[in-house]
């Protein structure tokens, strides 16, 4: 049974999407880690 492939520009549009969320949520992942690191040396510091 063959498989239908969609159109290029439908898989193009679907993989740059995928690319664009998973660089977003790196991103979003980045900057929640550096505001709990900072915040954890802040406790540390302070009694």
């Amino acid at each position: 049974m063959p498989v239908e492939n969609p159109p290029d520009g439908m898989n193009r549009a679907a993989i740059t999407v995928c690319v664009i969320l998973a660089t977003l949520k790196q991103a979003l992942d980045t900057s929640i880690a550096n505001v709990l690191a900072l915040h954890a040396g802040e406790c540390l510091v302070e009694p």
